[in-house]
């Protein structure tokens, strides 16, 4: 055989590395999951501390919260103010940074192996003695609302509570609870609800420590020295809501897009949350529309540039969305042809060979994705649901697994429901706006004109 090999040979390998799936799980005395997974090669480590705690366990008045939290734990400790943690962090050659999502909340360290003791110690430290001071608090605010790009003026608020600037993705997550009608702030959360919300929540059982590469032998003596002091304390997460069934078939935004040339139009379905045995069948149904999207409307009939699908699973619900930039005139085309991908799958399914060769792009892509320590760290973060003692689930068989029986069953559990058009149309074209412009600009000038004409007459 060649060097180069063949399809039938890439079938027959493993995509993933050795060993992907098994991690050395400790649990400690307080209730802290800890995650270590040696590698050999790079000199370096990446660390992730997960708090589950997100903005969906929140009200839409205090969505902001712990992400506002999140912010409040680089802002300084007893020992180290905002600007000599970075400059510390920085003198590592490290990057740090944090992420508060709708249902978790995540810090996240990528240095030299050799500091990995002191990066944990710091990590301990901001979690247990950053100090809440009101003028922390205030700074602290200042930058979740500049991260948010919100326009906090009276007039804008007001226009925005009357029902305009919103996006038809909006007004349809709106619907299903999955994102709040009104404007994200954090104006109203004082020091006290913070440091309340922190002792609450940022407690041991509500943690998982995850650390990947190059990990020193004292490392978890460290952990237990630091994290393990923690006093444990219950676990206090509300739990969450299903989203919500759409009220209306089809979503417009209003004047969320003033002027342009291009219109982005879509259809959506409801699917199963992210706890669904159906999850790797998804993820192959994601692909298979994106591919369709590609083929027929850039391909075959150039409408677009940039079509695609967007998918949704967390543990409320999901949904498959695919979608299309197009220019106005091309709008209903283009619905229409999303809309006939959607219903011939649900008559006439996918077949095997077409079956087999979606399977085999997705394994190809795991065989890259995950060759760094950061990467394998990011990949055990996400995939936390999937912790089955010291063992993730192991994705590359449950896709290599997948039949065609399975595949068809789960079409017509997913898309047998409503797919929900979603239309994002420019109130004007820059050609149609340029020309009301002319035009208003003509009808001044001739207006002064003849003003001046009937001046002079008197």
């Amino acid at each position: 055989m060649s060097w180069l090999g063949g399809a039938n040979a890439v079938q027959a390998e493993r995509y993933s590395r050795d060993g992907l799936y098994q991690v050395d799980r400790i649990d400690l005395a307080n209730g802290l999951k800890v995650l270590l997974k040696p590698t050999d090669g790079a000199h370096n480590v990446s660390i992730r501390l997960v708090v589950g705690i997100g903005m969906d366990h929140y009200s839409c008045e205090d969505r902001e919260l712990p992400h506002l939290l999140e912010h409040m734990m680089f802002s300084g400790t007893s020992q180290y103010s905002e600007t000599e943690l970075e400059d510390l962090v920085s003198s590592w050659g490290a990057s740090w940074n944090a992420y508060t999502d709708t249902e978790q909340t995540e810090y996240h360290f990528d240095l030299y192996s050799g500091y990995q003791n002191e990066a944990v110690s710091l990590l301990y430290q901001m979690m247990t003695d950053t100090r809440f001071t009101e003028d922390r608090v205030a700074n602290s605010r200042d930058v979740v609302h500049r991260e948010s790009g919100h326009d906090d003026s009276a007039v804008y608020n007001w226009l925005f509570e009357m029902g305009l600037f919103h996006s038809a993705a909006s007004k349809f997550m709106y619907d299903m609870e999955a994102l709040c009608p009104v404007l994200d702030t954090a104006n109203h959360l004082d020091r006290q609800r913070l440091v309340d919300e922190r002792d609450k929540h940022y407690v041991p059982a509500n943690m998982t420590l995850i650390v990947v590469g190059d990990i020193d032998n004292d490392l978890l003596t460290t952990i237990e020295q630091t994290f393990g002091q923690m006093i444990a304390k219950p676990v206090q997460v509300p739990p969450l809501t299903p989203y919500l069934t759409p009220a209306r078939a089809k979503y417009d935004g209003t004047l969320s897009s003033l002027f342009g040339s291009e219109s982005e139009v879509g259809v959506v379905y409801l699917t199963e949350n992210l706890y669904s045995p159906d999850l790797y069948a998804l993820t192959i149904l994601d692909r298979y529309v994106d591919n369709e999207l590609y083929a027929r409307l850039r391909t075959r009939e150039g409408i677009t540039y940039t079509p695609g699908t967007s998918s949704l699973k967390d543990s409320r619900g999901g949904w498959l969305w695919g979608y299309a930039d197009v220019s106005p005139d091309d709008e209903n085309l283009a619905l229409e042809i999303i809309e006939q991908i959607f219903a011939e799958l649900k008559v006439q399914g996918i077949d095997q060979e077409t079956l087999q060769s979606l399977i085999r792009t997705d394994l190809l892509e795991y065989s890259i994705s995950y060759e760094t320590n950061s990467s394998l760290a990011d990949l055990y973060t996400a995939s936390l649901f999937e912790l089955q003692g010291d063992r993730f689930l192991d994705m590359e068989a449950a896709t290599e697994s997948l039949t065609v029986e399975q595949m068809n069953e789960v079409i017509q559990r997913n898309l047998g429901g409503t797919g929900y058009r979603i239309v994002e149309s420019p109130l004007m074209s820059f050609g149609a706006f340029i020309t009301s412009i002319v035009a208003l600009l003509l009808v001044a000038a001739l207006a002064l004109w003849r003003w001046w004409l009937r001046r002079r007459s008197r």
